[in-house]
């Protein structure tokens, strides 16, 4: 497992909306409980990178 600290507000390679998008999206504001929740330039969040070694077989055995 290894972290990484980012700007929440850093755009996609493409130019794209990236991180901000997801930080002012509507499932984000509901989790947070703060409809009017927005980052800034100079808002910092902590990333985790992890790996999946196995997957627990769902329901009836098969994996999801």
């Amino acid at each position: 497992m290894s972290w990484t600290r980012v700007r929440a507000t850093r755009r996609s390679p493409d130019g794209g909306p990236g991180r901000e998008h997801f930080w002012h999206g509507v499932e984000m504001r509901e989790y947070l409980q703060d409809p009017a929740f927005t980052v800034t330039d100079g808002t910092v969040v902590v990333l985790e990178r992890f790996r999946l070694v196995n997957q627990a077989p769902a329901k009836g055995g098969q994996h999801r």
